[in-house]
């Protein structure tokens, strides 16, 4: 019941209020003077001049951004062609490697044919 008695005092207030802001005189607003309209104007270009400006020194903080991703994606790549280098260097050696074995294995396979060709004369065999 409280509640109610001070709801209705609100609403007798807040109906009070617009009862005295009606009876206030309203005054249309002064239509602005030629020198308010260039000021505006100017003030109006000004404003879009400078969203302009922001928005070109944010397109050049992307592409400050994007450099620094470019220059990580050359360091990652540099990095990755030394071990590239590394990798077909480490092949060239081994293939040197392989064809020295291949080599002292045909070599040996050819003096075992020898030797078997001259056990045979020695031997009798055709």
């Amino acid at each position: 019941m409280n509640q109610l008695i001070t709801g209705l005092a609100e609403l007798e207030h807040d109906i009070e209020q617009i009862k005295f802001q009606r009876q206030q005189p309203i005054t249309p607003p002064q239509p602005p003077l030629e020198d308010d309209l260039g000021r505006m104007s100017a003030e109006a270009v000004l404003t879009q001049y400078e969203a302009a400006a922001k928005a070109v020194e944010e397109m050049g903080d992307a592409v400050k951004e994007r450099v620094r991703n470019i220059a990580g994606a050359l360091l990652e790549c540099d990095a990755d062609m030394k071990e590239i280098a590394e990798t077909a260097a480490s092949i060239r050696e081994k293939g040197k490697h392989v064809q020295v074995q291949i080599e002292e294995a045909s070599a040996l396979s050819s003096s075992i044919r020898s030797a078997c060709i001259e056990f045979k004369k020695k031997v009798g065999l055709p």
